[in-house]
């Protein structure tokens, strides 16, 4: 049994460089981590331009702001006399003469342009006699045409050169575009009544 130890230290102490050899070959036979390939740039996409707005197809009509109120008095009337209509509106100022009875309607029953009113001012103020087919002296004296849109009007009437009745308004407007939704001008026209009296609901 101690012959045959010997002999077998005595071989592996004899191949000591080829054992040591197979070691390292085993060694190098184990897999090497490996780096990872760099990442692919993405393509980044070109900035869109939004597409150009379409021109505006815009008409060229033409139109005008107005303001027209109807001048009441109610049961009262407008008694006979001299009357003088005094318009402020938005700093400007404009006044409308008369007398009733009105002057006769013509043949046809229009009415005369400016025959029975005389207006002066900086307000472009006009006034339009009442119906014909209303009494000399009825509800209605007739109705105020101021140019533009004005916010706030007072109105004074006076008959004989006495007080006869006093109103602010405020009126509100339609507006209009005849050139198209976003094309200019911008037209505002408003229709509304004023009691001068303050007695129109009696």
């Amino acid at each position: 049994m101690k012959t045959w130890l010997i002999g077998a230290l005595g071989i592996a102490a004899m191949f000591p460089v080829a054992c040591k050899a197979t070691v390292e070959v085993v060694a190098d036979n184990e897999p090497k981590p490996t780096a990872k390939p760099p990442a692919e740039e993405q393509p980044t996409a070109a900035p869109t331009t939004p597409p150009a707005p379409e021109p505006k197809a815009c008409t060229k009509m033409g139109c005008a702001s107005s303001l027209e109120i109807e001048l009441k008095a109610g049961k009262v009337g407008f008694a006979k006399g001299n009357y003088v209509i005094d318009v402020e509106a938005d700093g400007k100022k404009g006044k409308c003469e008369t007398k009733l009875p009105l002057p006769a309607c013509l043949k046809d029953g229009a009415v005369k342009a400016g025959l029975n009113f005389r207006c002066s001012g900086d307000l472009g103020l006009n006034m339009e006699q009442a119906p014909c087919a209303e009494p000399k002296v009825g509800p209605s004296i007739g109705s105020l045409k101021i140019d533009g849109s004005p916010k706030d009007v007072k109105i004074t009437v006076t008959n004989n050169k006495k007080p006869y009745g006093e109103v602010s308004v405020a009126p509100k407007y339609k507006e209009s575009r005849p050139n198209g939704p976003e094309c200019e001008p911008l037209c505002k026209q408003g229709n509304t009544e004023a009691c001068v009296t303050g007695k129109c609901g009696e």
